[in-house]
């Protein structure tokens, strides 16, 4: 049987999640899933053990970590992380991923497109005569004009463009790994709808804060499982508990220490002045965001200023993935990877301590601070370090 991976958050693990994962068993299915810290420039509505845990019980196999910070950067980014993990552990057949455009060639013609040299030079010129154009749009523009209007649709969904970031990976790689998309039913990305039993993670995350039945929308078991971390004050993870020590921290720094992190050199004045009237984070997010830096955009560069990501942190190779959930069918997977992979597999965080002094420790030590941040945003705050005594999620053993 064959082997394929998921890229994935499960922020939160809904019908649509499940639908994916049953359509490619009895094949092996490994997610490589992001931890707590997540690609819209936030923090996961529940623990990153617990999301593993649902999706093992709904048919996922092996579940390993996108690591901090790759687990929160621009589409382009999280998708080269990802596919580049996976490339190097070896095992993936196939990779797996949802899009929203019934012609699954146009997404490949599209990612051909975006790794040529033709298209770098075109969207060059174009941004240096309109330098007002967000690349978002420069690059929607450079598409319709070269590749025609459907491919430029194509390019206004988000799952859509992390697919095509996926292909982009795949061929930037020329990684033996087969790209298979999934088309998309039910509820869109940001649809707010619930429609034949699906609808999107950020619908149910609504449901969840607002305490309303997530029943119709989640596997049962899962259901069953949010309603316990519910109970245990584990869900959901509240952002706003954070506000004052955002807010307090860019009123303290500088617009020059404010460039130095991931993506705010161009908007550090911005981010800097919205913090000094904000009265929380989700008012400073709107005022600063501009035509070249979308809300989520700014959401992002916050974040990464808020937890100490510099511009070299972001862009370096990924060194390492953890496991967070296994069945027997993926431990047998996990004892095959070859250990001179590349990638080094951390089975449990206690572990990391063999590597104290390298670079590897250092990016681990700072994905556990982000998990204690984190941990502060629920009615139950653990303890400092709780990350590192978690142990992999087992399950049909």
């Amino acid at each position: 049987m064959a082997i394929y991976s998921i890229i994935c958050e499960y922020n939160p693990f809904h019908n649509g999640h499940a639908f994916q994962i049953n359509s490619l068993k009895p094949n092996t299915v490994v997610c490589l899933m992001s931890g707590n810290v997540v690609q819209r420039g936030g923090f996961a509505v529940c623990d990153k053990y617990e999301r593993a845990r649902a999706a093992l019980e709904c048919g996922a196999d092996l579940v390993l970590e996108l690591p901090y910070p790759c687990s929160m950067l621009s589409a382009e980014y999280f998708a080269s992380a990802g596919v580049k993990i996976l490339d190097k552990l070896g095992f993936t057949d196939y990779l797996s991923f949802g899009c929203e455009n019934e012609n699954i060639s146009v997404l490949e013609k599209i990612a051909s497109y975006l790794v040529s040299e033709e298209f770098e030079m075109n969207i060059n010129a174009l941004i240096a005569s309109g330098p007002e154009l967000s690349f978002a749009k420069a690059r929607e523009n450079v598409i319709e004009k070269y590749l025609g209007e459907e491919c430029a649709n194509a390019l206004k969904s988000p799952n859509n463009i992390l697919a095509v970031e996926y292909i982009k990976a795949i061929k930037r790689l020329n990684s033996r790994i087969i790209p298979k998309p999934i088309l998309r039913t039910g509820a869109g990305y940001h649809d707010e709808n619930i429609t034949d039993g699906f609808a999107s993670a950020t619908a149910i995350r609504s449901m969840i804060e607002k305490s309303n039945s997530i029943s119709d929308v989640v596997p049962a078991t899962v259901c069953e499982l949010y309603e316990r971390l519910k109970y245990e004050g584990k869900l959901p993870s509240d952002e706003k508990k954070l506000d004052i020590a955002i807010l307090s921290f860019l009123r303290k720094i500088s617009v020059k220490e404010l460039s130095q992190y991931y993506d705010c050199n161009s908007v550090a004045e911005k981010i800097k002045k919205a913090s000094l009237t904000a009265k929380s984070a989700e008012q400073l997010y709107d005022t600063a965001c501009c035509i070249n830096y979308t809300r989520t955009r700014i959401r992002r560069c916050v974040m990464a200023a808020f937890l100490g990501i510099k511009h070299s942190d972001a862009k370096a190779e990924p060194l390492y993935t953890t496991v967070l959930g296994l069945n027997p069918k993926g431990a047998e997977l996990l004892s095959q990877i070859d250990e001179n992979c590349g990638i080094t597999v951390i089975t449990k965080p206690a572990h990391i301590k063999k590597y104290d002094g390298t670079e590897l420790y250092r990016r681990y030590m700072n994905e556990i601070i982000a998990d204690d941040i984190y941990s502060l945003t629920f009615e139950d705050i653990a303890p400092s370090g709780e990350s590192l005594r978690r142990s992999p999620v087992t399950v049909g053993f």
